[in-house]
């Protein structure tokens, strides 16, 4: 019988990594979301191999262990998991863990120390025992997909380091190369201009800027028409449509977008990034046309959490570019508890909260690296507590005014009144985070996104 590996992670994206990630080295492998399923699988299945997540609610690592040596006591056991203090590292130690590797994982490690305890099967007898398998236990077998890349290796603007991100980009070029209309699950904050610019790059598109749209009640479908003619004459344009802002537009808007884009020219793509979270409820408020189409081809993009390869990639790729434009062009590096406070954080708000915290580090760092303490500051659950797009604009705005005032000597007011703000102070605090956002329609407001 070939031998198996089971995951556990309470992350079903991280999960799902880990199990693409093995699958792409002929490893076989079942995963769970959940201690109590795992326990379970251990009870009806036999495994070679276990590689659990440690923080976990309800059950954690530790706690998992203990109970999957009640059922084989011999079973070699892997803990991946974030940073673990050394009273947790000691506990599962004392409890015959066999190993323990730290998030995020080099991968190249990783597959090296999963195969002393698993052999991994020739591609040919794996291709064999997946296609007898198929989903014949109960149902409760996952449905395994190889990975093969046909995408060209020279990305310019997406980072592809993750096992997910390559799935994710893989869907994506094959839906570039067969479609002009495409779909995108995104969690919010997602690199969509950096996405738009890869597309761009393979459908060779001329122009330099995108046209995106937000539909809305108060443009009809006759004025979208209109938008979408432009471009297609601009040579200022590429042809190409970004349609977002599902989650807030009533049916009545998407069904005018669909009319408009029924009547666009053809040569036109249309990219369709919809919100993973509206997408996730049971009765989606999607127009039923576009819900059909989405649901025929569909590329779901992983949250940055679950990719702490491609996270450290735009790190490093971003970072000098920030601290130029901010003027403080010496920061190239990252401080080692930097990085790992920036790889341990979950990142609700993905890349555009990566950008935000990056940003707002620069500004107050001193040295001549990024260090923990700096990044802390802007990272949620910290002082400063940044949970929303608007929390993340007035600490930024904050910032640069405290920069202005301490490089000039002058006071707030006076720096308003230099930039030409008219602002009139309320008797509200006009320091720090509490000053009130000078351009709401920041947050409203959808922008052209140039090239």
């Amino acid at each position: 019988m070939a031998q198996k590996i089971l995951v556990l992670d309470d992350e079903e994206n991280y999960a799902e990594m880990l199990e693409s990630l093995l699958e792409q080295h002929f490893f076989l492998v079942d995963s769970a979301t959940k201690p109590e399923e795992a326990l379970k699988a251990l009870e009806q299945e036999g495994y070679e191999l276990v590689i659990s997540d440690y923080k976990m609610p309800v059950m954690d690592g530790a706690d998992f262990l203990l109970k999957a040596r009640e059922i084989n006591p011999d079973l070699p056991f892997i803990i991946v998991s974030g940073l673990m203090n050394t009273p947790e590292l000691v506990k599962v130690a004392n409890m015959g863990v066999t190993l323990v590797l730290e998030k995020p994982i080099d991968i190249e490690n990783f597959i090296n120390q999963v195969k002393n305890f698993v052999t991994p099967l020739a591609e040919e007898e794996y291709a064999d025992v997946k296609s007898s398998d198929g989903d014949s236990s109960e149902g409760n077998a996952p449905t395994v997909r190889k990975f093969i890349k046909t995408y060209p290796d020279d990305l310019e603007f997406v980072s592809d380091s993750s096992a997910t991100m390559q799935f994710f980009v893989q869907d994506l070029w094959d839906a570039v190369q067969e479609q002009s209309h495409i779909f995108i699950s995104i969690p919010p904050g997602s690199e969509i201009e950096l996405i738009l610019r890869e597309i761009k790059r393979w459908k060779q598109f001329p122009g330099k800027k995108f046209h995106v749209v937000c539909p809305g009640p108060s443009v009809s479908s006759t004025e979208l028409l209109r938008q979408f003619t432009l471009v297609a004459k601009d040579d200022s344009y590429a042809n190409l449509i970004a349609v977002t802002g599902f989650s807030s537009a009533p049916l009545s808007a998407q069904e005018m977008l669909v009319d408009a884009i029924r009547e666009a020219p053809d040569d036109l793509c249309f990219t369709y990034f919809i919100e993973s979270t509206l997408l996730d409820q049971a009765a989606p408020a999607i127009n039923e046309e576009l819900l059909e189409l989405i649901q025929e081809s569909l590329c779901r993009m992983p949250p940055l959490k679950v990719r702490p390869s491609d996270l450290a990639t735009y790190v490093k790729r971003i970072l000098p570019r920030i601290a130029r434009v901010e003027g403080h062009s010496a920061i190239a590096e990252v401080e080692p508890d930097a990085a790992r406070a920036l790889l341990a954080y979950d990142w609700p708000g993905n890349f555009a909260e990566l950008i935000s915290v990056l940003r707002s580090a620069a500004i107050v760092e001193e040295s001549n690296a990024l260090t923990s303490e700096s990044v802390q500051r802007f990272l949620k659950g910290s002082n400063a507590d940044l949970t929303d797009l608007e929390s993340h604009l007035a600490q930024y705005q904050a910032d640069l005014l405290k920069k202005a005032t301490d490089d000039s000597g002058e006071s707030t007011m006076q720096i308003l009144e230099a930039l030409g703000v008219d602002y009139e102070p309320t008797g509200e605090s006009t320091e720090g985070a509490d000053f009130p956002l000078l351009f709401p329609d920041l947050l409203t407001t959808p922008v052209a996104v140039k090239a």
